[in-house]
């Protein structure tokens, strides 16, 4: 594990701070350096893929359905903004 999180500071690290944080029982990165797009409404609508296309963690039932509801809630969003793109200005 800890060979893998150097490998993991090394490839993340910009040189100024770390994107990678961890402490002796967690691991996490600082968000604060990160655009997330799913949580932008502007960059939301412009997303092609499924969110967290291709992952699977076999076995792990409550993973499945945190994801499908993520996906559904961002499909909401997604649906949102289209309707509001569809109103004409001023109305």
């Amino acid at each position: 594990m800890r060979r893998e999180l150097s490998n993991l500071r090394s490839i993340l690290g910009n040189g100024k701070k770390s994107l990678l944080i961890s402490s002796h029982d967690t691991v996490s990165l600082d968000l604060s350096q990160v655009i997330i797009d799913v949580r932008n409404p502007e960059l939301l609508e412009q997303l092609a893929d499924e969110f967290l296309e291709g992952i699977d963690i076999e076995g792990e039932e409550s993973f499945e359905e945190w994801l499908r509801e993520e996906r559904q809630s961002i499909a909401a969003k997604r649906e949102a903004i289209a309707k509001t793109s569809l109103v004409p200005s001023g109305e």
